[in-house]
C-alpha cells in the first residue's frame, strides 16, 4: 500500500500520553498514518483521543468517523462513554477487566520474549519428573525467603505447580506452569482466579498449590490459559491489530491459502458438498493469512509447512475416501496419473510422520 493510499488516523493529544499509548501508535503505523489533526478542519478515516478531555474530542465524536478514547480511570471511562466511542483503550489490566468488552487492554512494550519460551504441558512435566525421580506432586515456592526463591527456569518447566510472586509471574505462565499467586499480583497481569491461575491469601497459597498439583485436569486448563494470557499481553501488535479493525483501518482479506486448496480439491474432482471440505476448513482455521497488508508476519514458515502438510494429508485421505462416497456425490474415477501422484504424496506424508516421531 503506497503512502498516498494509507488511511489517516487523526490523533487528539492532551498532555503527556501514557507510555503504552505511545507504543500503540508505533504499532498502528503498520496500517495507517497517525497524525495530529483538528477535527473541525480535517477529515480522517478514524480518530484516536489520548484523553477523554482532549481538545476537539466532542467534534470528532460527531464527525461520523470511528473514535477510540484512551482512559486511565473509571471517571475518565464514564466521561468517554458519552462520546459513544468504537472502543475504549487503557493500559490498566484492572480497569480493562471492570469495563469488560467495551475496553481493550493495551500492554506495555514487550519485556519478555514469549515466543522463545517453549510450553511445557502438565503431562510432559509428569513424564520428566518420573524420569528424574522428582516428587509426583512437586510444588516450588518462588517467594522471597522461600526454599526455592532462586530456582531457575528448569524448575518452572518441570514442577506440577508453583507459588509465584509478581516479578516472576509472566515468565512462569509463559512456561505453562500451573501458578498460584496473590490477588494483587494476578490483577497486575490481568489474570483471573480459576481462569488463568489460582489466587489465595499468603496463608492459603501452600495449600492451594498442593491441591492444584494433585488436580491434573485443572492444572492442564490453567497451563494453557495462562500461556495464552501472556502471549496476548506480550505481543503489542495483537491489540494494535484489534484497534485497527474496530476503527476500520484494516479489513481482513480472504485467506491466501484458499485459492491453492480449492485448486487441489478441484483437481481431485471433490464435490462441493463433500464432508472433506468442512474438515479442511477446520484444519486450516489457524493458518489463514490474518496479517495486514505491509506486515512482515503475513505467513511464517511454520504456517506454510502446516499448509503443505495439510494439503498432502488431504490428498491422501481423498484418495481413500472419494471412491466410497454415495451417489450423487461420488466423483468420476481419477486418472492413472492422478492416482500415481496421490500415492507419491501419501508416501511423503508417511515418511514425514516417521521422521517426526523419531525426534
Amino acid at each position: 500500500m503506497s503512502g498516498a493510499e494509507r488511511p489517516v488516523l487523526g490523533v487528539l493529544v492532551a498532555g503527556e500520553p501514557h507510555p503504552n499509548a505511545r507504543s500503540l501508535l508505533i504499532e498502528l503505523r503498520r496500517w495507517c498514518t497517525p497524525r495530529a489533526a483538528d477535527p473541525a478542519s480535517v477529515a480522517t478515516r478514524a480518530w484516536l483521543a489520548l484523553s477523554s478531555r482532549a481538545p476537539g474530542v466532542d467534534v470528532a465524536s460527531r464527525s461520523g468517523a470511528p473514535l477510540a478514547v484512551w482512559v486511565d480511570s473509571s471517571v475518565q471511562a464514564e466521561e468517554a462513554a458519552r462520546l459513544e466511542p468504537a472502543v475504549l483503550l487503557t493500559g490498566s489490566p484492572a480497569l480493562a477487566q471492570r469495563l469488560g468488552a467495551a475496553a481493550l487492554l493495551i500492554p506495555a512494550p514487550a519485556d519478555l520474549d514469549v515466543a522463545a519460551i517453549p510450553v511445557m504441558p502438565p503431562f510432559v512435566r509428569k513424564r520428566v519428573r518420573r524420569r528424574f525421580g522428582l516428587p509426583e506432586h512437586m510444588v516450588i515456592d518462588l517467594r522471597d525467603g522461600a526454599p526455592h526463591a532462586v530456582a531457575g527456569d528448569t524448575a518452572l518447566a518441570v514442577t506440577a505447580a508453583a507459588i509465584v510472586p509478581a516479578r516472576r509471574l509472566a515468565g512462569a505462565l509463559a512456561w505453562g506452569t500451573p501458578v498460584v499467586t496473590d490477588a494483587e499480583s494476578a490483577a497486575g497481569l490481568g489474570a483471573r482466579d480459576g481462569a488463568e491461575l489460582r489466587v489465595g491469601t499468603p496463608d492459603d497459597l501452600v495449600r492451594i498449590a498442593g491441591d492444584l498439583a494433585a488436580d491434573e485436569t485443572q492444572a492442564a486448563v490453567l497451563s494453557r490459559a495462562g500461556r495464552r494470557l501472556v502471549e496476548k499481553g506480550r505481543e503489542p501488535d495483537r491489540p494494535a491489530l484489534e484497534v485497527a479493525r474496530r476503527l476500520g483501518l484494516w479489513v481482513p482479506a480472504a485467506p491466501a491459502w484458499r485459492g491453492r486448496v480449492d485448486a487441489e480439491l478441484a483437481d481431485l474432482r471433490t464435490p462441493a458438498r463433500a464432508r472433506i471440505r468442512q474438515r479442511l476448513e477446520t484444519i486450516m482455521a489457524g493458518v489463514a493469512d490474518d496479517a495486514p497488508h505491509g506486515s512482515s508476519r503475513v505467513t511464517d514458515a511454520p504456517s506454510r509447512h502446516l499448509e503443505d502438510s495439510a494439503l498432502m494429508g488431504l490428498r491422501a485421505e481423498l484418495a481413500r475416501t472419494n471412491s466410497s462416497l454415495p451417489e450423487p456425490y461420488a466423483p468420476s474415477a481419477p486418472s492413472l496419473g492422478m492416482r500415481q501422484r496421490v500415492r507419491r504424496i501419501a508416501g511423503r506424508v508417511r515418511r514425514r510422520v516417521r521422521r517426526a516421531t523419531r525426534l
